[in-house]
Formats: structure tokens, sequence, C-alpha cells
């Protein structure tokens, strides 16, 4: 026996055990005869290859005829026309063909991937290869995202619009409770004794803290949505916050240093809000008598994937720090550590913070301890093709 005979493979069982969904098809146009099945194709198209072979391709897979738009017998004859024509494989987009039930009786709606190849010899097709792919599920789960998505844009819109009039129908009352304790104050003042005088300041003082965190809600509300990231100089965006808080940092006679920041791939008032309310509320939270020196440092984390390279962001403080316990809870919504203090403040700021920098990739962290101050790390993806960082450093009385 010549040993290439005795080892000859068995083709026809290797074919129809393949894992995939095969069938071979003879260039007989319109006919396109079945020859051949895979166990895998008979079972996804929930037939067998009994009732297949030798018959006509359509005649086994016609056209759903309760689905007036089906499209997918026009759709195929396309493509294997173009096999034969040219003499080239052909893939198909997705189409919808609706497969028969073993019963006769219907349909069940399919979603299918097909590619056709022709076999040569010769210069002539003598089979056609089909291949298919079920993406049913795949089609299915992406159109109820879709649907899932459409339905949360349509209630994130309503929720904004709530909260822009619910913003704006709560600081009416409250600027009028403002304006008529003033004038109350004012024109009764004579008459007033120290301690109404004293209740109404805590009166107009208390109505002015909610309508500051009224207004830095709808700011943290507003950070949920998407906007478009462009190229962004973080030293132009400290200046900005700089000359925001210019005043309070006179006030407090804070030294400032900030160097290496650099450029990144952000939202513009986004990162304002961030570098603001974190040199803001180093500012706030200084010592008694000890004027707030704030430093703002960058290193580069360099991960073994370009995804995760990140510009660390140093915000450090001389400040009264807090227990390393509360590092994840400062972060919260309307949480403030130092409730009994008059140490202005939503207790949003930080909040605001967290979102900028999840909004961008990002994180941030808090390491301190009481009467140490505090650092506020803030990871920035790098950009790719690292942009340029620009250098500024100086150090003094009420610099930058």
């Amino acid at each position: 026996m010549n040993p290439s005979e005795k080892f000859q493979p068995d083709f026809e069982l290797l074919f129809n055990a393949i894992p995939g969904n095969y069938l071979i098809l003879l260039p007989d146009a319109p006919n396109y005869t079945i020859i051949a099945v895979s166990d895998a194709y008979a079972r996804v198209t929930m037939n067998t290859r009994e009732h297949m072979l030798g018959r006509k391709l359509f005649e086994v897979f016609p056209d759903n005829p309760d689905d007036p738009e089906a499209t997918g017998v026009r759709n195929l004859t396309a493509s294997l026309q173009h096999v034969i024509h040219f003499h080239e494989p052909h893939k198909m987009d997705i189409q919808k063909y609706d497969i028969p039930y073993p019963d006769g009786h219907g349909f069940e709606e399919r979603y299918w991937r097909p590619l056709n190849t022709p076999v040569m010899k010769d210069d002539n097709v003598l089979y056609i290869i089909h291949q298919v792919d079920d993406v049913t599920d795949r089609v299915r789960t992406k159109a109820k995202l879709e649907t899932q998505t459409e339905i949360l844009k349509r209630t994130n819109a309503e929720l904004e619009q709530f909260v822009r009039i619910s913003s704006h129908d709560l600081q009416e009352p409250l600027r009028k409770i403002r304006t008529f304790a003033g004038l109350l104050k004012a024109t009764s003042s004579n008459s007033l004794g120290e301690s109404a005088s004293m209740q109404i300041d805590k009166i107009c003082t208390s109505a002015e803290r909610m309508s500051d965190r009224l207004r830095d809600l709808l700011q943290y509300a507003f950070l949920q949505k998407k906007e478009l990231f462009m190229e962004t100089d973080l030293n132009e965006v400290y200046w900005s916050v700089h000359e925001d808080l210019e005043l309070l940092i006179a006030e407090k006679n804070a030294q400032m240093k900030a160097e290496g920041l650099p450029v990144i791939q952000g939202v513009k008032h986004q990162l304002h809000q961030l570098f603001y309310n974190l040199i803001f509320n180093a500012l706030q939270y200084a010592r008694p008598g000890v004027p707030p020196r704030i430093t703002i440092t960058v290193n580069d984390i360099i991960g073994e994937d370009e995804a995760e390279n990140y510009h660390e962001i140093i915000v450090a403080d001389n400040g009264v720090g807090f227990a390393q316990q509360h590092a994840e809870k400062i972060f919260t919504v309307f949480e403030r550590l130092q409730k009994d203090s008059d140490t202005k403040g939503t207790g949003i700021g930080l909040a605001i913070c967290k979102k900028v920098a999840q909004n961008h990739g990002g994180k941030i962290f808090a390491v301190s301890s009481p009467g140490m101050g505090a650092q506020f790390h803030v990871l920035l993806p790098i950009a790719p093709a690292s942009s340029t960082v620009k250098t500024l450093t100086s150090f003094g009385e009420n610099t930058v």
C-alpha cells in the first residue's frame, strides 16, 4: 500500500465535523444546489443534513413570506453571482435572514454575517463555500442597548430640565428671604435688639448658604454630560483659577508654587472647576494664624500599556488636614468634616473634583493627617504622542 494512501484522511468526515457553519454549493445558478453540510450549519439552522443535501439553496431557505421587507434571497443571490463572475470571495454585511422552523410552521428571526468563497480549477468555479456566522444575539443585544440608551437620553434630558427649573424655583424664594431680611434689619435697626439682629443675620447667612448649595449642586449635575475633549494647557487653567481667587489669596497671605503642569486632552471648563475647588479648599482649610502654603507638582506614571500612562498632579497644602480614615468620605456630596467651623463652603467642591477626574478617565485620592496639611493626588491620562510639558515655577508671597 502506498504510504500516502495509508494516511489519506476522510475529508467528508472532517468537513462534517468542522467547527463552523459551512455549506458547499454548486455554481449552477439559480439553483445553487447544496452538496455538503457541516454538522454545525445543520444545528444552527434547525435542520438536518438529509433534508438539505441535493436540494436547491433557496428551496431550503426561502424568504419569510410574512416579512414584506425580506431581502435575504436577493442579497445572497447577488453575492453568489459576484463570486461566480469575479472569481473572488465576497463578504456580506450582516443580513436579516429568517429560518423556517423544522415543523414548517413559521420562521424564526435570525441575523447572519455570510462569506462566500469560490473553489477554482482551470479558471472555472467548481464549488462555492458558503460560510455564515450567527450574530443574532449580538444584533438583538445591540438593538436593546440602543433602545435603553435612547430612553436614558430622554430621561436625562427631562431630569436636566427638572434640575434647572427646580434650581430656579428654589433660588427665587431664597433671594426674597435675603432681600426682606436685609430690609428688615436696615429699616428697623434702631428698634431691634441685639438678639433679633443676630437672628436676622443667621437667616441671611443660612439663605445664602442654601443658594450656594443649589448653585453647586446644579454645577455638579451638569458634569454628567459628555463634552468634546480638546488640547488643554493646565498652566492656562491654573492662571485662570489664580485670577479668580486672587483676592482670597491676598487676604490669606498665601504662598503658591506650581511647576511642570502638562498639556492634556480634556474639557477646559471642567478642569477649571477641578483646580478651583482644590485650591479654594486648601485656602479655606488653612491653620489659624498660619499663611497657606500651596504647591502643585506633577509626576508621570508610565504603565505597561499606553492606556495606563498618567500625569499625577499633586496639590499639597499646610492646612488643618484630616484623619486618613476620612479620605474617601470627603469626596461625597454635602460631606464636610468641619461642620461646626465658620469655614465657607457647600460640601460639593471635592465631589465635583472627583466627577471631573472620572469624566477624564482618571481618579483622585487624598493623603492627610490632622494638623499636617493634605495632599490631593489627581491622575489624568497622558495624551497619546505625549504633549509638550510647559514648566512654570516661582515661589513667593501672593505669586505663582
